[in-house]
C-alpha cells in the first residue's frame, strides 16, 4: 500500500501537482497536516486565539483542503 504524507497545504498549486501526481502513478492516499482551526472548529477561547495566530493563512489552507477534498476522498483534511 502506497501513500504520500503532505505536511504543507500553503498553495493550492502545490496541493494540485501532488494529487496529480498520486493519480498519475496510481496512489489513493494523502495524509495532510493542516492548520487546527481552518473550518472554525475550536471553540471558546482557544478557538478564538488560534483564529487570530493563523491569521490570513486559513483560506489558503483552506482552499487546498478543498483540493484534496474534491479529488481524494472527500473527507475534511
Amino acid at each position: 500500500m502506497d501513500a504520500v504524507y503532505l505536511n504543507d497545504v500553503n498553495t493550492t498549486l502545490g496541493v494540485k501537482t501532488v494529487v496529480e501526481a498520486m493519480e498519475d502513478c496510481n496512489v489513493n492516499i494523502l495524509i495532510v497536516a493542516s492548520n487546527l482551526g481552518i473550518y472554525g472548529e475550536v471553540p471558546g477561547a482557544f478557538g478564538k486565539w488560534n483564529e487570530r495566530m493563523v491569521g490570513t493563512g486559513s483560506p489558503s489552507y483552506q482552499r487546498s483542503c478543498g483540493t484534496t477534498n474534491r479529488r481524494c476522498h472527500r473527507k475534511p483534511c
